[in-house]
């Protein structure tokens, strides 16, 4: 805790500074305390923009979704005769769509296509997720809260010498979120027909199962 300027060596003018924030800090807490007191008003209360959260919640469910199931399609393409590896289940993202194209069962191309259309999906996912939407009236129309700003630099590590870096501003509707969730489906679907197909050709029951190298189908 920062004492006052006779205790701390902190300028004066930093004290004031803090003690200022603490004043701001514990009036927020407040607000979100009464907030959570009042569901009614700890949750978004407009009709547009409840059913925007809502297609936002359906996005993050089945995105959810597929990364298990491609989870699980990796683990049984790495079976090996110690079994399933179980880390491949902790997997999503780019990582685990390296190790959909890393197995040694040969796959016909349309497999990496789909890997890649997962991978691209995870991505979306992430947008959809992460991005800022810029605060309103909570009862406004959907304009007001169906966009995403994210920071753009030139290079994903670049060190930038102020604060301000350049934003990408894009538009979102509940519409996109929809077809989105449509995609998300399909990718699930498809990644559980894959299992299916696999498993009942038998790989998974033993160590080798006989189907050549994953070279051998390019």
């Amino acid at each position: 805790m920062v004492g006052t300027a006779e205790e701390s060596s902190w300028p004066p003018e930093l004290d004031d500074l803090f003690a200022r924030e603490r004043l701001e800090r514990a009036v927020k807490e407040a607000t979100l305390f009464l907030r959570q007191a009042s569901r009614s008003a700890a949750v978004p209360s407009g009709p547009a923009m409840r059913d925007y959260a809502e297609h936002v919640g359906y996005v993050i469910m089945q995105a959810a979704d597929a990364d298990l199931r491609f989870a699980a399609l990796a683990a049984l393409l790495h079976h090996n005769e110690d079994g399933y590896p179980a880390k491949m289940l902790a997997l999503s993202g780019r990582r685990l769509a390296d190790a959909l194209m890393t197995s040694r069962v040969p796959l016909p191309d349309d497999f990496d296509s789909l890997v890649t259309r997962y991978e691209a999906a995870y991505r979306r996912r992430n947008q959809i997720v992460h991005a800022i939407r810029p605060h309103g009236d909570r009862d406004a129309d959907a304009e007001r809260f169906e966009m995403t700003v994210r920071p753009t630099p030139t290079q994903p590590q670049e060190r930038v010498r102020t604060m301000s870096v350049a934003s990408s501003i894009e538009t979102i509707t509940v519409e996109e979120l929809i077809e989105f969730e449509f995609e998300l489906q399909l990718l699930s679907n498809a990644a559980s027909q894959w299992f299916q197909a696999l498993t009942e050709a038998g790989l998974g029951e033993s160590s080798d199962p006989g189907l050549g190298t994953r070279g051998d189908a390019h």
